[in-house]
């Protein structure tokens, strides 16, 4: 097998096994072989096995791969001043001196897919690997828009760090482009046109999405949502965007005899009129200008699975009339097509809108309302799951942490948190934490880095003073003082007396001073909920 060796001067400094992988070097943290000096570059060459042999291919400054060239057996190659690279090869096993890093025993749990339905290409995450349409990738997409070494997931005790090495294309996870993030359970983001998921081993297909529940509202309506999955009937989500509906969708799919098969999301807001009926059903070859060849709709590739039709308010008139054909008869004619096929799925439905409002406006159809809601789901905001504001922000925090550095919370910005009402529910949330945590020179976050975040994120009609929001705070928690006072940590007493001065400020005599210009302004720093010193 063949052995890479890392000298500065004559010293030898580390030792890595070449298997089936290319070993990046380079001057970056996330290199399989780092190097600390400064002329080398962050990414710097790749060592290559290829047909029995292994190749150097270097990175130029716009993160392209140069001609490759042969690394011969016991001949130092230079990198930067001080250091250099040497192959040897040995027969036999490996020294116990030389055993591969310990990658921890978090990502030895963890598998990576190309999709989430049976049958989709695997490959364990024992180790860092790289993503990409080049053959030397652990893991080749043949997708047009992939890079060639288009991202690197690195094991650690935690879970997988995820890692952007595209120039160009990016990593998407939950609608957001991230470079970096920390991935603790199941996982699904986007490179080009692929879907990519990360699920620990032993965890089955059927695994729900991961949530971070901690109030009563939200982990009833999980409960329900599992009771709801052991029937195959249609199922309709409602809630605010941003509160969670897909996830209570994937949560449908995995607890259901059909995890095992795909679950197809589509956006229906996002379907084109002129498109829309070879995108849901698909078309024959020939069958209208561009139809080069045949295309599968969404409802055959969601077959033995769940359809996820996300937004189903904003489906046009004539769409509406074709999805409950289908939903009657689970039945589909492709575009241009002769013959009807069989469908075997089921069909999950969610909208922010009120859809029963829409009925009585003759703006969607009530029979197909009445066809898609045999199963309601309601998905409360994020200000009726008070409990939940605090657990994820945690949870957003060390997400960023991979790019960010660890970050955490003051009390006072708990406070800022708990008493601001969310109308973008845990989008926003997400958006105000990140925001945030770019703000501190230190680890510590607090209570006016909140404020800037809220102000810079937040819609104009959001604003509002904090204090001002205290009775609204105790109402969702059902006026349990004691409960508040444990999640904002202040004393009882002291939760009273602010509570009361709240009140008094409401009164008609406190009415006439002017309004707080923005979130909190009103309140000198350190004021808000802390107990007299």
């Amino acid at each position: 097998m063949n052995i890479i060796r890392l000298f500065r001067g004559s010293e030898a400094i580390g030792s890595w096994v070449l298997g089936s992988r290319p070993l990046e070097v380079g001057r970056a943290a996330s290199c399989d072989i780092a190097i600390e000096e400064a002329e080398i570059a962050a990414r710097a060459l790749l060592v290559l096995p290829q047909h029995g042999s292994v190749f150097l291919r270097a990175i130029d400054d716009s993160g392209a791969l140069c001609e490759a060239r042969v690394m011969p057996l016991g001949t130092r190659v230079a990198v930067g001043r001080h250091h250099a690279l040497r192959r040897d090869y040995e027969p036999g096993g490996r020294s116990s001196s030389e055993a591969p890093p310990d990658w921890g025993e978090g990502g030895a749990a963890f598998e990576l897919s190309v999709g989430d339905h049976q049958g989709a290409r695997r490959v364990s995450v024992q180790r860092p690997i790289q993503v990409g349409s080049d053959p030397a990738c652990d893991l080749v997409l043949c997708d047009a828009e992939v890079e060639a070494f288009h991202l690197r997931l690195e094991p650690c005790e935690s879970g997988v760090v995820l890692r952007d090495l595209s120039q160009k294309g990016g990593v998407w996870l939950q609608g957001l482009q991230v470079y970096a993030a920390l991935l603790r359970a199941q996982s699904c983001f986007t490179i080009g046109r692929s879907s990519l998921y990360l699920r620990r081993r032993g965890v089955g297909e059927g695994a729900q999405a991961n949530w971070i529940a901690e109030s009563p509202r939200i982990v009833e309506t999980l409960a329900q949502a599992k009771r709801y999955a052991r029937l195959d009937w249609p199922a309709l989500i409602r809630g605010e965007s941003g509160a969670g509906k897909e996830e209570i969708a994937r949560t449908l799919h995995f607890e259901s005899s059909r995890a095992k098969g795909p679950f197809v999301a589509v956006n229906a807001a996002a379907l084109l009129p002129s498109l829309a009926d070879s995108e849901l059903f698909g078309h024959e070859r020939g069958s209208f200008t561009g139809a080069l060849q045949q295309h599968k709709g969404l409802f055959e590739q969601a077959q033995g699975g769940t359809l996820f039709l996300d937004e189903v308010g904003e489906l046009p008139p004539s769409l509406q009339a074709r999805l409950l054909r289908v939903l009657e008869r689970f039945e589909i004619r492709r575009v241009g097509g002769r013959g009807d096929q069989s469908l075997d799925l089921r069909v999950v439905c969610a909208t922010h809108r009120d859809l029963r409002a829409m009925v009585a406006a003759e703006t969607f159809r009530a029979d197909l309302y009445f066809r898609i809601a045999r199963l309601v789901i309601e998905v409360p905001p994020l200000r009726e799951r008070p409990e939940d504001i605090l657990a994820l922000s945690r949870h957003f925090l060390s997400q960023s942490s991979v790019e960010l550095g660890p970050r955490r919370l003051s009390r006072e910005a708990n406070h800022r948190l708990l008493a601001y009402p969310w109308p973008g529910n845990v989008r926003e949330l997400r958006n105000v934490v990140t925001t945030a945590a770019l703000m501190p020179s230190g680890e510590l976050i607090d209570a006016r880095e909140i404020d800037l975040a809220i102000e810079r994120v937040a819609l104009p009609s959001s604003e509002g003073s904090a204090e001002e929001a205290l009775p609204e705070l105790l109402e969702r928690f059902k006026g349990n003082v004691s409960a508040l006072s444990r999640a904002l940590g202040v004393p009882r007493s002291t939760l009273r007396d602010r509570l009361r001065h709240a009140d008094a400020q409401r009164s008609p005599r406190a009415s006439m001073a002017p309004p707080a210009s923005s979130v909190g302004s009103a309140l000198p720093e350190g004021a808000l909920l802390l107990p007299a010193a």
